[in-house]
């Protein structure tokens, strides 16, 4: 029944959705750029304003919110500068001014501004903004720096254990009835995720960085114990950011290569391990674009257990590459989209081809849009919904004679996912999932489908 497979498989759906929900949105990566007709009228006609009457310090505030707004945040910074020449007590002015060369990474700049911002006795809102961005400017300059985030809830599951709905499967070639045990089972779990980044800094001219990432993902069934899963990966490896004389203007890029590691444990069995090594690309190819891509490779392990006594026949070394292209529409609403290859080989113990090697392709679509909750709402951080959809391909190199010897698989699936955020402060998020699988298969054995449902809160430190 390749149940192997299939954990792994609710092991990624569950991962997936925790990854997403406990990160900040992906829509969040790009710049805060809009690049529509609409915004470029309103940023010229401001600009003229500003020049046919330079001493009206409201046109000239109007302009720079314009210019910061479509990404021009040299020219926000310089109508600023100018409004404080006509008239230095201007301490919401002063807090723009260090946002905006926070930005552009000027952080002792940027904290000049803040402190004199905070110096001029400012409203409360004003005095809470300068003084979040001077403790972040402090976490960023800093030659050690942590981050990451906590995320838990409660995830109900049409298809718990993946499996087919009905009980005509084959066996070695021949119709079979599967027992009702081992087909569809609604269950629910309680799961845990967790993502943390730590960064040193190599105080170079360059900006090199040692980065150490570590991602862990933990769900106990309230049914199917069987299923209980923990993961665990972690990399680490140097960052090199790439010179900006050597890019396009308004460019940026870095590459970095990294050691990996990887372990499950299923029914709280040893039952996956993988060391391997990879290499990410990362590129803001323009303001409000950004692209990443990786290439991994692994060195995959699977230990038999009581549970599943043949997993060890899926030990093999796998190679992943994977692109994603972010693009912000305006600044609140951004487009994704994504693609995968990877090709497994399995050989187990016996280094003989194994029915379970496969080449496997996806790609994925979304969108996400970034609103202004209620007006009486305890903190002004944006609510966000995300939408994704993905189709996939798992094509098997040969038969498993176990199930049918003449027909060799291949699978195709539709994922859709949909994630909301509502801000409870500015790091607590209330997080809620939809999404909906469904699988076809060459082979009855394989075809299912499932939905699923998720509450939670996460904590961003």
């Amino acid at each position: 029944m390749g149940t192997t497979r299939l954990v792994l498989w609710g092991l990624v759906l569950a991962l997936g959705g925790a990854v997403v929900a406990a990160t900040p949105g992906w829509a969040q990566t790009a710049a805060e750029v809009s690049n529509d007709a609409e915004l470029q009228k309103a940023y010229d006609d401001a600009f003229a304003a500003m020049m046919a009457e330079p001493q009206n310090l409201d046109k000239t505030f109007a302009f720079a919110e314009l210019a910061a707004k479509k990404g021009d945040l040299e020219g926000a910074i310089s109508a600023l500068e100018r409004m404080l020449f006509i008239n230095p007590d201007l301490p919401r002015v002063k807090l723009e001014l260090g946002v905006l060369y926070f930005r552009l990474g000027s952080y002792e700049t940027a904290r000049a501004y803040l402190q004199e911002a905070l110096q001029a006795n400012p409203p409360a809102a004003v005095r809470e903004r300068a003084q979040s961005f001077l403790d972040e400017i402090d976490r960023q300059s800093s030659v050690h720096r942590f981050f990451g985030s906590v995320y838990g809830g409660l995830r109900v599951q049409s298809n718990a254990n993946a499996s087919p709905s009905g009980t005509n499967v084959m066996a070695v070639g021949l119709p079979s009835t599967l027992s009702s045990l081992f087909t569809k089972r609604v269950d629910a779990n309680i799961f845990g995720a967790a993502n943390a980044k730590y960064i040193y800094d190599l105080q170079d001219q360059n900006q090199d960085t040692i980065e150490v990432t570590g991602s862990f993902y933990g769900a106990r069934q309230s049914a199917l114990q069987a299923f209980n899963i923990t993961f665990f990966e972690m990399t680490a490896g140097p960052r090199f950011p790439i010179p900006s004389s050597w890019l396009w203007e308004g460019g940026a890029l870095s590459v970095k290569p990294y050691a990996l590691y990887d372990y499950i444990d299923l029914h709280d069995d040893d039952y996956y391990r993988a060391p391997g090594a990879g290499f990410e690309v990362l590129s803001q190819i323009q303001q409000g674009t950004v692209a990443q891509f990786n290439f991994e490779v692994r060195d995959k392990h699977y230990k038999d257990t009581g549970l599943i006594p043949i997993s060890a026949n899926q030990t093999g070394r796998e190679m992943l590459g994977h692109v994603q292209l972010t693009q912000a529409i305006t600044d609140q609403i951004a487009m994704l989209a994504g693609g995968t290859y990877q090709n497994t080989d399995a050989q187990g113990d016996t280094f003989a081809p194994s029915d379970q090697a496969y080449h496997y392709y996806d790609w994925t679509l979304g969108g996400s849009y970034s609103f202004a909750g209620p007006r009486y709402w305890s903190t002004q951080s944006p609510w966000n919904m995300t939408l994704t959809v993905t189709r996939a391909y798992y094509i098997y190199r040969q038969p498993d004679p176990s199930v049918d010897p003449n027909d060799t698989r291949f699978d195709r699936d539709w994922r859709f996912a949909l994630v909301s955020t509502v801000p409870i402060t500015d790091n607590w998020n209330f997080i809620t999932t939809f999404g909906y699988t469904q699988r076809e298969s060459s082979i009855t054995n394989y075809k299912f489908n499932d939905t699923y449902g998720s509450v939670g809160a996460s904590w961003r430190f």
